[in-house]
């Protein structure tokens, strides 16, 4: 992706390809402050237990985002 966003996205859409998700982490993106990825470092071992993705996200969801929640 042309960043992290948008390549969180794609791997959501490669790894998660059934239509409903039970569960959606979300996490901070770390976009001008690289100490926020801690994060989804912390959230990724519960959604691993679930199987889940982790989505990462800025200050709001961008429409790329929204798509894939929708």
């Amino acid at each position: 992706g042309i960043d992290r966003n948008m390549t969180n996205l794609k791997v959501i859409n490669r790894f998660y390809k059934d239509s409903t998700l039970n569960n959606l982490y979300v996490s901070k993106n770390g976009i001008g402050n690289q100490d926020n990825l801690i994060d989804a470092l912390s959230v990724g071992v519960v959604a691993s237990k679930n199987q889940s993705p982790v989505m990462l996200v800025g200050n709001s969801l961008n429409i790329s985002q929204k798509l894939l929640i929708k």
